[in-house]
């Protein structure tokens, strides 16, 4: 038989009646061979005397031994057990290879090119593969650069919206999760107005930014909207505080609305409004 045939071994075993046997083929260390079966021992007879052993086996390598050896189990009729080694006798496998592989013999490469006096073809060649790889990068190149001079850089204000949108399709307002919600509210607000002027920097805090408003001109009705959207964010970021799904949905509404409308006082502006009065004056 041939490598990767399969084959059966057995064995008969004669034991004392009433005795029952059980068999085991350990796994070959060096993977000549496998059992790929349900290896089975079948009584012949009634008294259980004579015992039939089956093995289904497959063979990877040419040159097997004469047998393999296998454990028997035997449960005598008193509940004594035995172990008793056994040989299977195993088959005469041969390679699928022919026997004189002289034949096969790899030849020579061939020159593919031809004479070696054309190598001035392949230098062309890879010069027109050259050059076609630099007009691709040239073009491809130049197409970046129009669309990014096309698109331009954002200005504050489109960051901030941007920053807006994301907070309302991050489903953040769907989960509850009011810190994240609010981080990037805060974060849309907080950079515009820096963004406007540096005296509004993020390293302040929210009442420092308002204060440095009213002291820069900005009116109450205009830093109003914003006080109350930095409280709320600064309750959720920093107190846990809950909010309502319609509440925050209002809030990123008003938040878009403070952004869209906001922008620096002119000096002029600021002179013309008129300085507020101090509390219980007549």
């Amino acid at each position: 038989m041939t490598v990767g045939d399969r084959f059966v071994a057995g064995a008969a075993v004669a034991v004392p009646a009433g005795t029952r046997v059980t068999v085991e083929v350990p796994k070959d260390s060096a993977d000549r061979w496998r059992v790929v079966g349900r290896v089975t021992a079948t009584a012949k007879d009634s008294a259980r005397t004579r015992w039939l052993i089956v093995v289904p086996m497959v063979a990877w390598m040419p040159g097997l031994p004469d047998s393999t050896g296998a454990r028997l189990r035997l449960t005598l009729a008193d509940g004594r057990t035995l172990n008793l080694a056994v040989a299977l006798r195993l088959p005469t496998v041969r390679a699928v290879l022919p026997a004189d592989s002289t034949k096969w013999a790899v030849k020579p490469p061939h020159d593919v090119w031809g004479p070696s006096r054309d190598w001035r073809i392949a230098a062309l060649f890879a010069l027109l593969a050259l050059l076609l790889l630099g007009l691709i990068a040239w073009a491809m190149a130049r197409f970046i650069r129009r669309r990014r001079k096309r698109a331009g850089p954002l200005s504050a204000r489109q960051r901030a919206l941007a920053t807006l949108d994301r907070a309302g399709k991050s489903g953040f307002i769907e989960a509850g999760n009011w810190k994240a919600f609010y981080t990037l509210v805060s974060e849309a607000l907080r950079g515009y107005a820096a963004a406007l002027d540096s005296r509004w920097s993020t390293d302040l805090t929210s009442t420092e930014v308002l204060e440095a408003m009213e002291e820069g001109g900005v009116g109450m009705e205009r830093t109003e909207p914003l006080e109350r959207l930095l409280r709320v964010s600064d309750l959720a970021k920093f107190a846990r505080h809950g909010r309502a799904p319609d509440d925050a949905r209002r809030d990123l509404a008003d938040a878009r609305k403070w952004v869209e409308t906001f922008a620096v006082p002119s000096p002029e502006t600021a002179e013309a409004e008129p300085p507020a009065e101090p509390v219980g004056a007549a």
